[in-house]
């Protein structure tokens, strides 16, 4: 049994929460009205063995059939690393672009 692994776990949860980082996505009203699914691709620094890596990050967010702008998302700890705090929060905002038909207020 190696303890210095669970120590370390311990002393990384005990490190204040990071900083909320809001986004702002524009989505079409379709993603709405029918739901579905929208890919983001962001870069994060992440912290490595050396120091600290940049590292690109998929995430995936999803949109429930008849939601109500703005629709948020919440990636707890999915955020930048940092040396003495928790890493960031990343809080997706996600509102529709105008459409050309079709005025929405919802």
């Amino acid at each position: 049994f190696d303890a210095t692994e669970m120590l370390k776990k311990l002393q990384e949860m005990q490190k204040p929460p990071g900083k909320i980082i809001d986004v702002q996505i524009s989505v079409k009203l379709e993603k709405f009205l029918y739901g579905g699914h929208k890919k983001i691709t962001r870069m994060r620094r992440v912290k490595d063995f050396g120091g600290f890596t940049m590292q690109q990050h998929l995430f995936r967010v999803d949109i429930p059939r008849g939601s109500s702008a703005p629709h948020e998302c919440i990636f707890k700890r999915k955020g930048d690393h940092n040396e003495n705090t928790q890493p960031d929060t990343v809080n997706f905002k996600i509102s529709c672009k105008p459409h050309v038909v079709v005025d929405w207020r919802g």
